[in-house]
């Protein structure tokens, strides 16, 4: 849950929403123009990144994403930008996104006195069971046994994260020390093939990839700007699985 200063901040970054920059197909236009050099690209987000702050992803982290993009065959990038209102949370962005394209949800935690960051496709949630599964295949560190937070509110994702809250993710801005533990992965559990995700540029500004890539557009960006910083991969646990795991159990308790 949001304090109300944090929202006051997301407010302020959502009414200062400097239009040179953030109006329908502006980035899609930088990004794309087929007469612009790589510097070129890079200036015009730079200038973008002075003068919107916290309110969008790092012109660094920004560019790591198009050379990696760019990689692994994507070329349409200027397609790839959609334009949509601000909005807070992963759930209210959802519905601002055509049927076909999932959000990006990441949360912060806190774990003991480390805080951890987990990402995933499409609105999920820790629930008890999934935390458990995760502690005990070592995904989450070994102290959220004891002590756990969801959003900590000792966090404060615009000067530490350097992002504006509501568009919180693993691609923080390079160069910066953000005081992460690790960053957990959650495999995407949907149909990767007909599926896309969307990456929050801005407030105002997504960048929509295929699901089947994910895992790999994250781990490849961290591992090149954020080398220090553990990854884990995590799976989503689901009822069907638990009831699975459960009946050798029940088995053997009734042949007692």
């Amino acid at each position: 849950m949001a304090s109300d200063f944090e929202r006051l901040t997301y407010t302020t970054y959502a009414s200062h929403r400097c239009e040179a920059h953030t109006s329908t197909g502006k980035l899609a236009s930088v990004l794309a123009e087929p007469t612009a050099t790589p510097g070129h690209v890079q200036k015009a987000l730079i200038v973008r990144e002075l003068e919107m702050g916290p309110g969008t992803l790092s012109a660094h982290a920004i560019g790591r994403l198009l050379n990696i993009t760019e990689s692994l065959g994507i070329v349409d990038i200027g397609n790839r930008i959609l334009h949509h209102e601000p909005t807070y949370s992963a759930s209210e962005k959802q519905i601002f996104l055509p049927s076909n394209v999932l959000v990006q949800k990441t949360l912060s935690l806190k774990c003991g006195d480390s805080y951890v960051l987990m990402t995933g496709v499409g609105n999920w949630t820790i629930t008890k069971r999934q935390k458990a599964h995760l502690l005990k295949d070592g995904t989450l560190p070994p102290s959220a046994r004891d002590s756990f937070t969801i959003n900590p509110p000792s966090l404060d994702v615009a000067s530490v994260l350097q992002m504006a809250p509501g568009m919180v993710s693993p691609f923080l801005k390079p160069g910066t020390d953000p005081c992460i533990e690790r960053i957990i992965i959650i495999e995407p559990d949907i149909s990767i093939n007909h599926t896309q995700f969307a990456i929050s540029l801005s407030l105002f500004e997504s960048f929509v990839l295929p699901t089947r890539h994910f895992v790999e557009v994250t781990s490849l960006y961290l591992l090149l700007a954020f080398p220090q910083i553990r990854q884990c991969l995590g799976r989503r646990y689901h009822v069907a699985e638990a009831i699975a795991q459960d009946k050798p159990m029940k088995k053997a308790l009734g042949k007692r």
